[in-house]
Order: C-alpha cells, then sequence, then structure tokens
C-alpha cells in the first residue's frame, strides 16, 4: 500500500512541480531522499535530546512546518481543550494557566492565549520558538516560550500551579524509551496543580499494531495544502521507513514539495526524518 501511493505522490510531484520533479524522474522514491537517507544519521537514543539531527531538518523550517499541518482546525480543537478542562479537572473553574509541550508553531498556545489563558510554549528547537513569538505579535496574543526538553523542563514559580498541560500531535512519541517518557510524565505531574488536567493526543494503537509495520507498510499518507502565493504537498512515510519491533521505535521520513505562485515552474522539496515510539 505504501510502495502504491508513493509512486502515485511521485507522479502528482512530477505534474505540480515539473522543474523540481521532471516527468522523467524515475518513479521509485526520488534520488533527493535516498540521498538524504544515506547522510542521516539514524540510531537508538538513551536520552530524548538524542534525536536524529539533519542539517536541513523540518524543525529548522517553522514555516514549512506550519504550512504542512495547517489543514488541522486549531480554534475548534482549542474549544475542545477547554471543555475537557471544564467537564474533567477538579475545581475546573476558569483554565488560567496552561502549558503546551512540543509546542513547535504553539498553534493551540496562541488559540489557548486569544481566552484570556496564560500560557507557555515549550520546544528543544530555537527556530520554532521565534516563530512561535511572531506569530503570537501578529495574532495579538501574548505567549511565554521556553527552551527546553520534555524530561526535564522546569518553569519557574510554576511548580505545582499549572490548570492544565498538554501535548499534542503525537509529539510524546518523540520520547523513545519508558525512561524519558516516565521523567517526561514526572515533569508534568510537578508541574500541575492538584486537580489540574494533563491531555494527551496519540495515534490509536489499532491504526499502529495491526501487523502492518511488521511488513514495513508504514501508511503512508499524502495531502496537499494550498496557500495564497504558494501550494505544497506532503508525502509522510516511504517505502524506506523502518520499524524495530523490539524497541517499537519506527523511523519516519516525510517529503515536502513547494511551488511558489510567482515562481510557476520552480519548487523546492525538503526531506524529514524522525524517530517516533508509540
Amino acid at each position: 500500500m505504501a510502495q502504491s501511493l508513493l509512486r502515485q505522490s511521485t507522479k502528482l510531484l512530477a505534474q505540480r512541480f515539473p522543474s523540481t520533479f521532471p516527468a522523467e524522474a524515475p518513479i521509485s522514491w526520488p534520488v533527493q531522499l535516498t540521498r538524504a537517507l544515506r547522510t542521516s544519521r539514524i540510531a537508538r537514543s538513551s536520552t530524548a535530546t538524542d534525536s536524529p539531527a539533519q542539517a536541513d531538518s523540518l524543525y529548522d523550517r517553522p514555516q514549512l512546518y506550519d504550512d504542512a499541518f495547517s489543514y488541522r482546525d486549531f480554534k475548534a480543537e482549542v474549544k475542545f481543550l477547554l471543555g475537557a478542562f471544564q467537564q474533567h479537572a477538579s475545581n475546573g473553574g476558569r483554565l488560567e494557566t496552561a502549558l503546551e509541550l512540543g509546542c513547535g508553531p504553539a498553534n493551540h498556545a496562541i488559540q489557548l492565549a486569544k481566552h484570556k489563558v496564560q500560557t507557555w510554549a515549550l520546544d528543544a528547537n530555537e527556530n520554532m520558538l521565534e516563530y512561535a513569538d511572531g506569530k503570537a505579535r501578529a495574532a495579538g496574543t501574548q505567549i511565554t516560550t521556553v527552551l527546553g526538553d520534555m524530561t526535564s523542563f522546569e518553569l519557574q514559580g510554576m511548580l505545582g500551579r499549572l490548570d492544565m498541560i498538554v501535548c499534542l500531535l503525537g509529539t510524546l512519541s518523540h520520547m523513545l524509551n519508558n525512561k524519558q517518557a516516565c521523567a517526561c510524565f514526572q515533569q508534568v505531574s510537578r508541574h500541575l496543580r492538584p486537580g489540574g488536567l494533563f491531555v494527551l493526543e496519540l495515534a490509536h494503537p489499532g491504526d499502529l499494531y495491526d501487523g502492518s509495520l511488521l511488513l514495513q507498510d508504514t501508511g503512508a499518507e499524502m495531502w496537499e495544502v494550498d496557500k495564497p502565493d504558494r501550494s505544497m504537498m506532503v508525502v509522510w512515510g516511504t517505502d524506506m521507513d523502518m520499524f524495530d519491533p523490539e524497541t517499537q521505535v519506527s523511523r519516519a521520513c516525510a517529503r515536502l514539495a513547494v511551488a511558489l505562485q510567482q515562481m510557476a515552474t520552480a519548487g523546492m522539496c525538503q526531506t524529514h526524518c524522525c524517530l517516533s515510539r508509540y
């Protein structure tokens, strides 16, 4: 299934972005990805900060990352979070303080700030946090960005005081072993007030452990994003992805192709590989 989707996506990329992906390019996965995989250092990690680094990671291109996931309805998702707090937090009342872990562009944190919630946004990537700060200012809101690791963060003066902590978009899967996950949970516990709420968003186990990963069918996904001045095609997952059944760690590669409308025949390609555990 993954291979057939990748062949289809390659054909579409050649149609949409002819200068970047000429029609005569091989139908198998493009050469750029093969080179990226050969040069990427991907190994098992013992700490959360040992994630595989790339010279040009998608996390270092926050605008691309933000565009790729802009199909999400962040306003509706934050409305859900506010409702979940009212329903499940002890002594609920009004949500006053919140932290978004692994925030990326901090879209949820920004929406929470619009609801007059004092919000912190934590990420391990400085480029993402700089982008998030700018996006918050453009939205007329204020968030506090924090450079840190999900396993060892500490918000000064906020131990035992946060109403809610959220970890969304499958971000917890970057904890590659139980030690890292437990360290993250311990920090969450230290920062939440009694009766506070921790919200996790993860893929459903049934979607991951139906046996397809053992057959190296990684369930590649493809979607398109259209902006006023650019178009993007995202292919998340390749037939070169790998899954280790012992550690339950998978390596997934994503490919983003962008065309600018003012440069109709020009485009760019971004390849990104990461480790995750479910």
